[in-house]
């Protein structure tokens, strides 16, 4: 597969299952992103969700979901969940924020490399010039993380 087998295009409710998927073969063993959470995404904020779409198989092969906040609101250790209102997203704040906060990017691991990921942050910076943001900011997990949180703080892994 490579870059001109995938589509980016803004995530519809017929994405959700494959969103799913996506975020099963991404953490295997970890909460997947639930409906409630994706219809909540596109109902504050529908141009701020992406899914990467295999042409040929319609299959989503990554995704990116983000929201605008204002700065001021947060400081940089504030967690996720804050940043996102647990995953919901209803902190949307496009009247007052300057920011775009990138709270997912995932793509299939096993197609890591043909730029999936690229064509996703493509996508959330020329949505961020379109709307005339100052910045985008982002938020990552650490993928296995949870299994070692106990033991071992972030900085150290």
């Amino acid at each position: 597969m490579n870059v001109d087998d995938i589509v980016v295009h803004n995530t519809t409710p017929d994405d959700f299952e494959g969103i799913r998927a996506l975020s099963t073969a991404v953490y295997p063993g970890t909460p997947t992103w639930q409906d409630v959470q994706l219809s909540s995404h596109l109902r504050v904020f529908p141009e701020g969700q992406f899914v990467a779409v295999h042409r040929q198989t319609r299959r989503i092969v990554g995704m990116a979901a983000s929201l605008i906040v204002w700065w001021n609101d947060y400081d940089m250790t504030t967690n996720w969940r804050d940043f996102t209102d647990a995953g919901m997203f209803t902190n949307h704040d496009p009247e007052n924020g300057r920011t775009l906060y990138g709270a997912e990017v995932m793509v299939d691991p096993t197609l890591q490399g043909p730029r999936i990921g690229k064509l996703l942050y493509e996508a959330k910076r020329a949505l961020t010039v379109r709307l005339g943001l100052l910045r985008i900011r982002a938020g990552a997990r650490l993928r296995g993380y949870h299994k070692y949180a106990a033991t071992i703080t972030p900085e150290r892994t």
